[in-house]
């Protein structure tokens, strides 16, 4: 299985999402978390997750369904999801090849179907994905891949604003400002 290569601007990115401070941070975010349990309604899927994508690791700062924190980026989805502005449709993992021999499609959580919506901040990086994944194959309508990228804009505006708490806490006078 080949693993996405990195952006051109991988650097940049990488940057950028450092730049936010918010791994730790954000795990436990009770709106992240009501995104992703909307997801899985709203789309009927059994996971979703907000993913940042790290040099070497994908984190998901909320889940639902996943039951774990952090994949290897060079078996994620996310990793190639991150190239295009456009939500990454794969309709059946088995027969993308991609991803046809990869250890998420062959083992458990068994993916078949995935979607990822870009998190992009404001100078237009990719720093990771909203995602929803299905353990059968399934279509995704152009409504519904608009759907995920409203989440996933509902998600990005929530990442950063938790990155301007965290800058604001981070001040020795910030309590008066919260």
């Amino acid at each position: 299985m080949p693993a996405a290569p990195p952006p051109l601007d991988e650097a940049a990115r990488y940057s950028a999402l450092m730049g936010y401070h918010l791994r730790q941070s954000v795990l436990g975010d009770a709106k992240a978390d009501a995104l992703v349990r909307k997801a899985v309604r709203q789309f009927r899927v059994p996971q979703s997750a907000i993913a940042l994508v790290g040099r070497s690791t994908v984190y998901f700062v909320a889940e639902e369904g996943v039951g774990f924190h952090t994949v290897p980026r060079d078996i994620s989805f996310c990793g190639y999801a991150i190239h295009s502005r456009a939500t990454l449709i794969v309709p059946d993992a088995t027969l993308d090849p991609r991803f046809a021999d990869n250890p998420l499609v062959i083992g458990p959580p068994f993916v078949r179907f995935y979607a990822g919506a870009p998190l992009v901040d404001q100078d237009g990086y990719s720093l990771g994905t909203f995602c929803i994944v299905d353990t059968t194959p399934r279509s995704f309508a152009p409504e519904e891949a608009g759907e995920l990228a409203g989440l996933s804009e509902l998600a990005m505006r929530r990442i950063d604003f938790l990155a301007t708490i965290a800058e604001l806490v981070s001040y020795p006078d910030a309590g008066m400002l919260v």
